[in-house]
């Protein structure tokens, strides 16, 4: 019974020291490719831009939006659908 304890003990052992040098080495190879880390900012930072927009211009596009919708659907439109 011990032994099997023991063998349990080392295989997690070995596991979590492999888990932690595959993190090390993950981490160690994103800090040195800069082709990786260059898309990934610029993507985050076009992500952010067009939200930040959004928020600043969603007054206008509801309005865009409502006026839109009341063409198509008439002025009754719009509340028949809610119901």
């Amino acid at each position: 019974m011990q032994d099997m304890i023991t063998r349990a003990w080392v295989s997690m052992e070995t596991k979590a020291y492999m888990l932690k040098n595959r993190a090390r080495n993950f981490k160690e190879e994103i800090k040195n490719d800069e082709r990786g880390v260059g898309a990934m900012v610029a993507t985050i930072l076009i992500m952010l831009i067009v939200v930040l927009l959004a928020a600043v211009f969603w007054e206008k596009i509801k309005e865009w939006f409502d006026k839109t919708m009341t063409k198509i659907f008439g002025s009754e439109g719009l509340e028949k659908i809610g119901n």
